[in-house]
């Protein structure tokens, strides 16, 4: 289940039971039965991403990449993964590389794969819009990201703090353009203090 900034990642162990319900319908069941009761229990509006199930315990982090990926993808309320979606696999790569590259403490070419985002995404989800809502939850989704990995790097020093202003201008109505030079802005901003973080510690960027 995830609430943009306030996440809750849940997994379960899926028992056969009598009726041999697959999988991702008992996957679906629980996400209603949570949506449901955060309803009645709040006036607070979740969006709840579904992975695919796995058989090892050491493959939860790729159910919870596409979970992820299934969020970025759609505005439904829940969304489930599917591998058939090449366009977001391709996206969620290259969101991928970018913390990677962080993480890697290769701010410089962090920057660039940063800046050609808007394009790829332009390109994969469509720029009219139409498009607006998907491009909103994926670049809500890539903002979380870079910010995790900003964060993995803080190594005792301040970590960064969460795009709000991104939050802010993303959720007020903003165009295409608007919302992308938001992204632009606020990541760049989080690679200014990772930047910061590995001066400070007299390592090479």
């Amino acid at each position: 289940a995830y609430q943009h900034q306030r996440g809750l990642c849940v997994f379960f162990h899926d028992r056969e039971d009598s009726l041999n319900r697959p999988p991702d319908y008992k996957a679906d069941a629980l996400a209603q039965a949570i949506r449901c009761a955060v309803a009645e229990a709040c006036d607070i509006k979740i969006r709840i991403g579904i992975g695919d199930a796995k058989e090892h315990w050491h493959e939860l982090a790729d159910s919870f990449r596409g979970a992820c990926l299934a969020l970025a993808s759609s505005s439904d309320s829940i969304a489930t993964y599917t591998r058939k979606s090449c366009a977001s696999e391709r996206l969620s790569d290259s969101v991928g590389r970018i913390c990677q590259l962080i993480l890697n403490k290769n701010v410089m070419e962090a920057r660039i794969a940063v800046l050609s985002l808007p394009f790829a995404v332009n390109r994969e989800i469509g720029n009219q819009p139409e498009n607006l809502e998907v491009q909103h939850h994926f670049f809500a989704y890539a903002m979380d990201s870079i910010r995790f990995a900003a964060q993995a790097t803080a190594d005792g020093a301040a970590a960064p703090q969460p795009a709000g202003g991104f939050d802010r201008i993303s959720s007020a109505g903003a165009n295409i353009f608007e919302l992308q030079e938001a992204f632009l802005k606020h990541a760049q901003a989080l690679l200014d203090e990772v930047c910061g973080h590995f001066l400070g510690r007299n390592e090479k960027l």
